[in-house]
């Protein structure tokens, strides 16, 4: 997490990365179609690098351990987006 002291206005910037040799798999919220291939997700390895998360996202990190992030930013909704560069983040993945 970067920004740790926030303002009211600005959500802090949460990124997962996988540094394992296994692989994550992460789940946007806002993803509602398949993934061709993939059985949850998109697969995050070391290639991959730093991902932005957004309120809701998923990350698979066994079949029995899904780890949701949760946003308590009370200026945070599902759907708004904060500023041009988070954004272009939230393409990346």
């Amino acid at each position: 997490m970067y920004e740790q002291e926030s303002t009211t206005d600005v959500p802090p910037l949460v990124y997962a990365e996988d540094l394992s040799s296994n692989g994550t798999y992460l789940k946007r919220v806002s993803d509602v179609r398949e993934h061709s291939g993939e059985p949850y997700g998109t697969l995050m390895g070391a290639k991959t690098g730093a991902v932005l998360l957004n309120h809701g996202d998923q990350l698979r990190v066994t079949p029995g351990l899904v780890l949701v992030y949760w946003s308590f930013h009370k200026s945070l909704s599902s759907t708004e987006i904060s500023d041009p560069v988070q954004t272009q983040e939230r393409k990346v993945c």
